[in-house]
């Protein structure tokens, strides 16, 4: 719940500024606080006033710069990489289709095409 808050402040940021949190390192330190006054703004919109966010969590946030999310890049990268095993050692059959992954469920599933 705590990343769907922040990536909605997020778009809220860049809507705000014109640009995504944390693209430029000298600007992260101003970022942290303009992303939490926005993740508390959607907070409040979804009737949680007076909740806030981990500190840890908005710096992190800051610190990816609107890029993947770390788990679900490490994640996806390691499919990719067993695909490409399964191709160049020709010993298993790779995936037939588009590799679709639900990283709130963590559920994944191959659409034939």
């Amino acid at each position: 719940m705590n990343f769907y808050v922040l990536l909605r402040a997020v778009d809220r940021l860049a809507a705000n500024y014109s640009r995504l949190p944390g693209i430029f390192d000298s600007e992260i330190g101003e970022d942290v606080p303009r992303l939490k006054e926005a993740a508390v703004s959607v907070l409040s919109d979804m009737g949680l006033k007076g909740s806030s966010l981990s500190e840890d969590l908005i710096a992190e946030v800051c610190r990816f710069a609107g890029a993947e999310i770390h788990p679900v890049a490490a994640f996806i990268g390691g499919v990719a990489s067993q695909e490409v095993i399964k191709l160049v050692t020709k010993q298993f059959v790779p995936l037939n289709g588009t590799f679709i992954f639900n990283g709130i469920d963590l559920k994944s599933q191959v659409l034939a095409l």
